[in-house]
C-alpha cells in the first residue's frame, strides 16, 4: 500500500477508471489484483452479478466486486445525487448512504454518506492552471485523471470514455484531451483502447479532406442565415405595404394591376425564404452528420482519402 503525498492510500501504480461509453467500458480490466480500479455515479446499477435478472448485456456490464473496488466518483452538487427523478438509478441516494469499503469522492464530506471524501478541487486547480492562470476541466475525466497524478498512479487507463456524441459530452472532450497530453508530457504512461475514439482522429489535411469541407459549409451557412434574416425583414415590411394597396383598392381600382405585381413579388420572396430556410437546414443535418461520422466511427473504419474521392466520384 503506497501512501502519496496528499494523504490517500493506492495499491498499486496502475490505475484504470471506467466510465459509460458502451465502445470500450467492456474491455476495463476488471478485478485484476495489479490495477487500482475506479466508478463514477450510478454504474454499480448494471453490475453482472446473479440478483440483477435483466437478460439484457447492455445492462449487466459492471463486474468489479466492491470488496475490489479502489474509489468511486460522485463530483456533481449535492442536489443532483439525491434527486428522486434520477433515470440511471432512482435509488442512487439510497446507495450513497450505505457504508462501502471504499472511499467516494465528492465535492464535500457528508455525515450521511459515511463513505465520502472530500475531492481535492483546489489541489487540481494548482497543479494543472493552464499557462496564463485558467481553470480547464470542463469534464468529470478531466478532474479524475489530475486526482490519480495527484495519487501517485504512474499509469492510467480510461475505459468507457468517448465523448463523441453531438451531446454535453461532445463540448467536454476537449478538456479531457487537454488533460490527457499534460499528464503524457508529464511522463504519466496514459492508456486508451485503441478501439474508441478519445485521443485519436484522422490527421487534418493529410488524412482527412473532409474538413476543408466542413469549413465551407459553415461558411456559407452563416452567410445564408444571415441573408435569410434580411429576406425575412424585408417580407414583413413588404406585408405591411400589401396591407396598404389592399385599403387603397377600394377606392382606387386603377392602381390594382400594380397590387398585384407586388402580391406575385412578395411571394416569390416568401418562397425564397422557404428554399433558403429549407438550405439552411440541410446544411445543419449534415455538419451534425460530418461530426457523427468522424466521431463515433473507430478509426479503422473512418474512410481513407481514395475512399471518399471514390464515393464522390461514384455517387
Amino acid at each position: 500500500m503506497a501512501k502519496t503525498s496528499k494523504g490517500f492510500l493506492r495499491k498499486n501504480d496502475i490505475a484504470a477508471v471506467v466510465g459509460f461509453a458502451t465502445a470500450t467500458r467492456g474491455q476495463a480490466p476488471w478485478n485484476n489484483p495489479k490495477i487500482d480500479l475506479y466508478g463514477l455515479n450510478e454504474e454499480y446499477s448494471w453490475e453482472d452479478c446473479e440478483e440483477n435478472k435483466d437478460p439484457d448485456p447492455q445492462k449487466r456490464w459492471w463486474k468489479q466486486k466492491p470488496e475490489n473496488i479502489s474509489g468511486w466518483y460522485q463530483l456533481h452538487p449535492y442536489a443532483t445525487f439525491t434527486r428522486k427523478t434520477n433515470h440511471n438509478d432512482p435509488k442512487h441516494w439510497e446507495w450513497l448512504q450505505k457504508e462501502h469499503p471504499f472511499p467516494i469522492y465528492m465535492q464535500d464530506k457528508y455525515p450521511e454518506i459515511p463513505s465520502s471524501v472530500k475531492f481535492p478541487i483546489e489541489d487540481i486547480y494548482n497543479e494543472f492552471l493552464t499557462p496564463d492562470g485558467r481553470k480547464y476541466f470542463t469534464s468529470s475525466v478531466a478532474l479524475i485523471m489530475g486526482h490519480l497524478y495527484l495519487l501517485g498512479y504512474k499509469r492510467i487507463e480510461l475505459y468507457g470514455f468517448e465523448m463523441a456524441s453531438n451531446t454535453e459530452y461532445y463540448f467536454q472532450r476537449p478538456g479531457a484531451s487537454w488533460m490527457g497530453g499534460r499528464l503524457r508530457a508529464r511522463g504519466i504512461d496514459l492508456y486508451v483502447p485503441p478501439s474508441g475514439s478519445f485521443l485519436s482522429g484522422p490527421a487534418y489535411a493529410y488524412e482527412d479532406i473532409w474538413i476543408g469541407w466542413r469549413q465551407d459549409m459553415e461558411v456559407n451557412m452563416v452567410k445564408l442565415v444571415s441573408k435569410n434574416k434580411e429576406l425575412k425583414d424585408a417580407i414583413e415590411m413588404d406585408r405591411g405595404t400589401l396591407h396598404a394597396y389592399t385599403e387603397i383598392i377600394k377606392d382606387h381600382k386603377d392602381i390594382k394591376e400594380e397590387a398585384d405585381k407586388f402580391y406575385k413579388e412578395l411571394v416569390a420572396k416568401e418562397d425564397l425564404y422557404e428554399l433558403q430556410k429549407g438550405r439552411v437546414q440541410g446544411m445543419n443535418f449534415a455538419i451534425k452528420y460530418h461530426d457523427v461520422f468522424l466521431n463515433l466511427l473507430p478509426n479503422s473504419e473512418v474512410p481513407s482519402n481514395e475512399e471518399i474521392k471514390e464515393m464522390i466520384t461514384n455517387g
